[in-house]
C-alpha cells in the first residue's frame, strides 16, 4: 500500500508541471484585410492589432487563437454570440447596440478622409463631403454622421485594394 501511495505522489508531481504550465487559449476572430492593423499577407495573420492583442493577452496568461475573417462575418459573428471578441471595428452607436467594448481600447482607430494630392481641398469634414462622391468599402461601418448621411454619394468597392 505505501509502494502504491508513493507512486502515485511521483505520477502527482511529475504531471503538475503540465497541468500548472499549460496555457489557456481564448478564440478572437481577427479581420482579414484592414491593413496595418490586421490582415492576411503571404498567407499569414500580421498586423499592429494581432501583435498588441497577441502580447496583452500574453501577459495575462493566455495564447490567441485567431480566426480570420471578413470584417462583416467577423462583426456578425459576435454581435449574434456566435464568438466573444473581433477587432479592429468602430465604436459608433450603431455598433454598439449590438456588441460590447473593452472599458480600455487596446489600440485606438480613427477614420480619415484622403483625397487626391492634386486636389486643393485639405482638412475636410463630413459635411465637405455632401454632393461628392466618395469610395468606401463594403460592409465597414464610417460613423452614423457618415454612414446615414443621404447627401454622400457612397460608392462601395469589395476591398480596401479595390479603392486604390
Amino acid at each position: 500500500m505505501l509502494k502504491f501511495s508513493k507512486n502515485i505522489i511521483y505520477l502527482f508531481f511529475f504531471f503538475l508541471p503540465q497541468f500548472v504550465m499549460a496555457e489557456k487559449t481564448v478564440t478572437i476572430i481577427a479581420e482579414n484585410d484592414f491593413y496595418p492593423y490586421g490582415g492576411v499577407y503571404k498567407n499569414e495573420l500580421s498586423g499592429i492589432s494581432v501583435d498588441v492583442i497577441q502580447e496583452a493577452y500574453k501577459a495575462a496568461g493566455y495564447k490567441v487563437k485567431f480566426i480570420v475573417l471578413p470584417y462583416d462575418r467577423c462583426y456578425e459573428e459576435v454581435a449574434s454570440g456566435k464568438n466573444i471578441a473581433c477587432f479592429n471595428t468602430l465604436k459608433d452607436s450603431t455598433v454598439m447596440k449590438r456588441v460590447d467594448f473593452p472599458k480600455h481600447e487596446l489600440i485606438g482607430i480613427k477614420g480619415i478622409i484622403v483625397s487626391r494630392v492634386d486636389s486643393n481641398e485639405k482638412n475636410l469634414t463630413y459635411k465637405d463631403l455632401e454632393g461628392k462622391s466618395v469610395a468606401i468599402t463594403n460592409g465597414y461601418q464610417y460613423g452614423i454622421e457618415f454612414d446615414e448621411n443621404k447627401k454622400i454619394n457612397h460608392q462601395m468597392a469589395q476591398s480596401d485594394q479595390d479603392l486604390l
